[in-house]
């Protein structure tokens, strides 16, 4: 006769500790996931942020035009409208804002094109009809103004013009990069722009994590994770420290006083000017918010910029 076999424990409670050990494991690793994913994902939709259409149709442009396409040393093909004024003519080309498109300088253009300037708006790399599907806070922006400036060198219906450029907020700092880039730019608008590109990504590392009752920051990696995007520093793309670097370009910097966006401080735009070498010109204008300054004082606007680009465009 075999002695009785001793019962094991109940399988449901050892399911339970089973369970209780997972979860245990996971509760910590998931914790550490919700508190590293969402700055490692805005940065990643910061630095990639999609096309948004074209709606504007060149027949509804103020100002006669053509669209046009040039590509960029890197293989990027730029897209864009060139609106003529005389084959003489210096050409003033326009860096749209983030986000945004050409669209958002069609009355930057018209005003220089009605003061007998022609004009290219174009879209930078990753936004509008432009190729490429990542934006890079001037890394390869640069590229872009190459490949526009080598296009229009190369039309034999522009008489050898001299190229300026004007840009508002985000593409005021690619174009003052581009100016530092290459001299072909003479003169340089930028308005309400940035002095340094870090801050729009370390702000992703202020969001909070809320676990009741307390509230703990992100992982501080926004910084880190825009760097190894970029494979790159964004300290070398900040527009403060390349500005000393635009001269013997002519440099105008507009900003208003009443500029609310905590991306674009006066303070910063005051940094720029102390930095950046002769020739160069302020105008802090007491009138509209964050890139809005044409809209609020047109007068003064036009007044500003079009003696800027008479200065240093048609009397060198």
């Amino acid at each position: 006769m075999q002695p009785a076999r001793r019962a094991g424990p109940p399988e449901q409670p050892q399911r339970l500790r089973r369970l209780l050990r997972a979860f245990v494991r996971l509760v910590p690793i998931t914790l550490l996931i919700a508190w590293c994913l969402p700055p490692i994902s805005f940065v990643y939709y910061t630095l990639h942020p999609g096309h948004s259409p074209i709606r504007t149709r060149l027949n509804q442009l103020p100002f006669p035009a053509e669209a046009v396409a040039f590509p960029t040393a890197d293989g990027v093909t730029i897209r864009g409208w060139l609106g003529r004024a005389a084959a003489a003519a210096p050409v003033i080309l326009f860096g749209h804002g983030y986000p945004g498109s050409r669209e958002q300088m069609i009355p930057y253009a018209d005003l220089l094109y009605q003061a007998g300037y022609s004009v290219l708006l174009f879209d930078w790399r990753g936004w509008g009809a432009s190729g490429g599907d990542m934006t890079t806070f001037g890394l390869h922006e640069p590229d872009d103004l190459r490949g526009a400036l080598n296009y229009l060198s190369a039309r034999p219906d522009l008489h050898h013009p001299r190229f300026g450029g004007l840009g508002v907020s985000y593409g005021a700092g690619l174009m003052l990069i581009g100016a530092a880039h290459d001299h072909r730019l003479a003169a340089v608008v930028c308005d309400s722009t940035y002095p340094r590109a870090a801050p729009m990504f370390t702000q992703w590392d202020q969001i909070g994590l809320t676990i009741w009752p307390h509230r703990i920051p992100m992982a501080p990696l926004g910084t880190a994770t825009a760097n190894l995007l970029l494979d790159g520093r964004l300290d070398d793309l900040a527009p403060l420290r390349q500005a000393v670097a635009v001269s013997p370009s002519a440099l105008l910097l507009i900003h208003s006083d009443q500029d609310g966006n905590p991306l674009t401080p006066a303070v910063g735009t005051q940094a720029l000017y102390a930095a950046a070498q002769q020739p160069k010109a302020l105008w802090v204008a007491p009138l509209g918010e964050h890139a809005g300054i044409l809209f609020a004082d047109p007068t003064g606007y036009r007044s500003h910029v079009i003696a800027f680009f008479d200065k240093y465009l048609r009397n060198p």
